[in-house]
């Protein structure tokens, strides 16, 4: 599944002027609510590992994919063709 965070969203106009980069605080809420989508309902109960590899640009569209083992979902994210993120979290039953 994917998403496109667009240039209107509101924290892109201060990050950076002139060179819209995607915050990673933003990137993350919206990969949460995909692997909701993905994989069900859940509580997260802490980020394990998130390593960002690279600059999200906006109005592209991030594809996620995922695998679930029990309590820990592993993910990683891409941006036309290059792998922008990766990250474990441990979650529980909602």
């Amino acid at each position: 599944m994917s998403f496109t965070i667009g240039l209107n969203h509101p924290s892109i106009a201060g990050h950076f002027p002139g060179n819209p980069v995607i915050p990673g605080v933003v990137l993350l809420d919206y990969i949460l609510q995909e692997l909701h989508q993905q994989l069900g309902t859940f509580t997260l109960k802490s980020i394990i590992n998130v390593k960002f590899l690279a600059k999200v640009s906006p109005d592209v569209p991030v594809t996620i994919t995922a695998e679930r083992k029990a309590e820990r979902i592993s993910f990683f994210g891409m941006q036309q063709q290059k792998k922008i993120i990766s990250g474990i979290i441990l979650v529980s039953e909602q």
